[in-house]
């Protein structure tokens, strides 16, 4: 069993950008670790399995994936998977720094959150 968060980022960056310019963001400037391709988005993850293991809750520390997935030209979702015993809310608190970095940087119009779980 996973947990998760959804996040949607909607701006015209992704346009001019692509798909390309959003990689290039999590690997050079957020240190994202390549996974895989898939059809529809790109797997990437970042952390420590063992830190995560043992209970910390330091974003820089704690092992997630991320699934991003291009929805529409103007539209990106990140869903964030986490381990089961990781407390969502904790998590979100924990990623407010990463996602006003990613507001910035795509000069995002408009930001949802659609899934906790």
């Amino acid at each position: 069993m996973v947990r998760y968060f959804t996040v949607v980022f909607y701006s015209p960056w992704f346009e001019e950008m692509g798909r390309e310019g959003v990689e290039r963001v999590l690997r050079d400037d957020l240190k994202y670790r390549f996974v895989k391709n898939e059809h529809n988005g790109s797997w990437w993850e970042k952390g420590n399995k063992i830190a995560t293991f043992i209970g910390l809750v330091n974003w820089n520390l704690l092992y997630r994936k991320v699934f991003v997935e291009e929805v529409d030209r103007n539209k990106v979702r990140f869903i964030y998977h986490f381990s089961w015993f990781t407390n969502v809310g904790v998590l979100i608190s924990a990623a407010r720094g990463e996602l006003g970095y990613l507001q910035q940087v795509f000069k995002v119009e408009k930001m949802e959150v659609e899934r906790l779980r």
